[in-house]
């Protein structure tokens, strides 16, 4: 039976194997390459001239396929941006975060762009080249890929497309359809088989200009080379194959003429009210198998986190900020005018250096003698001296 072969196969991880997945029906958005050339012109961005740059389409879509005796995610990316303004420059810089793990880690392929400038009444492209790509740790677990596309000027189309295979299925990727310049279309396709369940959240305030769901299927072809690996599966002989064809649920989102997202006063942070949808993997079922929930319940969850280096245990190494705390201890003995004062001090003392993330990328003394660090340093750094200044603090997420 095919079944009990294909779990024993996830197990042992002896085989490589290859997917191919049925495609949606609808034609892609975006053809990488072909751009509309009077999107070089002036006349279409008269609504956006206020903006610095306009997102004109970003597609992005991730499926599955069996590599190497195991599953991995396959995320493929195409954008193009119209830059209207020098303030929109830096939008013609990306950055792509890679997930490592042990010896293990994300990998980005199929990086390519170009950058189109209207010259003359000709269109002259320039291709994006390696001497523009850069890699930066950004913290223990995460790579950035950075690169930055040629010759841009103001009235300058950029456009790159890549591809991130990832053998953590549980970092499915997500996908942000609004940011804080115009976005004129934004899609994103799924397709997960039936072995993975994902809990898919959306947020945000803006409408939906597709939300489609289809069922279809999917193949894996199993493949064994070696006699041991043919013995192991029933006699077969070495080189053989089997394939297997798991139900595939095939999901589309799509949202058009997006607003810019901006700051506004006492907003906690844009990323609570961007239009986005998240994933997180709720469990898994094979063949012949009950259903295992991976999620674990919150209490579980708090914790790990109050147990992990990188962050609950930051929370107690705030004592190298003693001397500095005591005068503003004994200068304000009301919690909540200590409290600001402890915050006004970390916030005079450590810089945000633009990287987000949840647990820290050091020591929070090492932040402080840096001043600077993540967004998760200085949140740690900021709760560990309000309790060294004798309040009550935790971390809420």
């Amino acid at each position: 039976m095919i079944q009990p072969l294909l779990r024993r196969l996830f197990l042992a991880g002896i085989c490589s194997g290859a997917s191919v997945s049925l495609a949606h029906a609808q034609a892609d958005p975006i053809k990488f390459g072909k751009i509309d050339e009077r999107d070089l012109t002036d006349q279409n961005f008269v609504a956006d001239s206020a903006a610095p740059a306009v997102v004109l389409c970003d597609f992005g879509r991730s499926r599955f396929d069996y590599s190497e005796g195991g599953f991995r995610v396959i995320f493929e990316r195409v954008a193009r941006i119209k830059i209207l303004k020098k303030a929109g420059y830096d939008y013609a810089t990306v950055k792509v975060p890679l997930y490592h793990r042990g010896t293990n880690e994300e990998k980005l392929t199929a990086l390519r762009g170009f950058t189109y400038n209207l010259v003359n009444g000709q269109v002259v492209k320039e291709k994006l080249n390696s001497e523009s790509i850069f890699r930066e740790e950004s913290t223990p677990n995460i790579t950035i890929r950075k690169f930055t596309m040629p010759n841009v000027r103001e009235g300058s189309i950029v456009e790159f497309t890549y591809s991130v295979a990832s053998e953590f299925t549980f970092n499915f990727q997500d996908w942000t359809f609004q940011s804080d310049i115009p976005v004129r279309w934004s899609e994103y396709r799924a397709a997960i088989p039936e072995y993975f369940d994902y809990k898919m959240l959306m947020q945000g305030y803006e409408p939906s200009e597709v939300q489609e769901r289809t069922e279809g299927t999917t193949q894996y072809t199993i493949r064994w080379s070696s006699t041991i690996e043919a013995g192991m599966q029933g006699g077969r002989q070495p080189g053989g194959s089997e394939t297997i064809t798991p139900r595939v649920t095939n999901y589309r989102w799509a949202m058009k003429n997006l607003p810019a997202m901006r700051e506004e006063p006492y907003m906690t942070t844009t990323n609570d009210y961007i239009a986005k949808i998240d994933f997180e993997l709720a469990g898994t079922k094979w063949p012949n198998e009950p259903y295992k929930a991976v999620a674990n319940s919150w209490e579980k969850i708090d914790q790990e986190l109050l147990n992990e280096d990188s962050f609950g245990a930051q929370l107690s190494r705030g004592s190298f900020l003693k001397e500095q705390l005591a005068p503003l201890v004994a200068q304000h003995p009301d919690p909540a005018t200590r409290a600001a004062a402890v915050h006004d001090l970390i916030r005079r003392a450590v810089k945000h250096n633009g990287n987000n993330g949840v647990t820290s990328s050091g020591n929070i003394r090492r932040v402080y003698e840096q001043k600077s660090g993540s967004a998760a340093d200085v949140n740690l750094l900021l709760i560990a001296a309000l309790r060294e200044a004798g309040l009550n603090a935790n971390p809420w997420c």
